[in-house]
């Protein structure tokens, strides 16, 4: 069993939630460079830890998330993260985006096939695609929270199940759908 890398996500923004709460004139959080280096193996149960510091330069966070066992500290992800204005943040036109994707439309059942025979079972907690939308080295992505994981999905504010979706829809932007790889993309980074 492995921790899905984007539930890193949502430890970072409870965390920084938790020690820094965001002031009314920046609330939004924007979390960057994010670096996957180690998954989560779980075998028994196991703690993991993250340790937050300030960057008083640039008033940004970096974070590290990690856990220990017999063979010592084990580094699972790492990158910044900081609290920025509502404001300097673009506002995207859904509908005009969509006029854009015009080379190819892919559905859920289809999408998830694809990545059965790369070698990623996802299971019905994280199939959160409903349709995905190619355009010319763009793409637009309908996710929906899958039923099964609804109840409960009120302690999040980035739902794994949702993020997992998005970074899966992410894919799409490096895959050909006429020849998938045969095996699985995974990002690092």
């Amino acid at each position: 069993k492995v921790l899905p890398g984007v539930a890193y996500l949502e430890m970072v923004r409870a965390a920084l939630q938790h020690a820094a709460p965001p002031q009314p004139k920046s609330p939004v959080l924007e979390i960057s460079e994010f670096v996957w280096l180690k998954p989560v193996v779980v075998a028994e149960p196991r703690e993991v830890s993250i340790g937050l510091s300030r960057n008083d330069a640039d008033d940004n966070f970096n974070y590290e998330i990690s856990s220990e066992d017999e063979a010592g500290k084990s580094v699972h992800c790492q990158g910044f993260a900081a609290y920025r204005h509502a404001s300097s943040l673009p506002r995207l036109d859904v509908a005009q985006l969509k006029a854009q994707m015009n080379r190819r439309t892919a559905e859920s059942a289809a999408l998830y096939e694809m990545f059965d025979e790369m070698g990623l079972q996802y299971g019905p907690a994280h199939r959160g695609i409903t349709s995905l939308h190619l355009g010319k080295d763009q793409l637009l992505a309908q996710l929906r929270l899958p039923n099964c994981v609804r109840s409960g999905s009120s302690a999040f504010q980035l739902h794994p199940s949702l993020m997992d979706a998005a970074l899966q829809a992410s894919g799409g932007l490096i895959v050909d759908f006429d020849r998938p790889p045969g095996e699985p993309l995974v990002p690092f980074a």
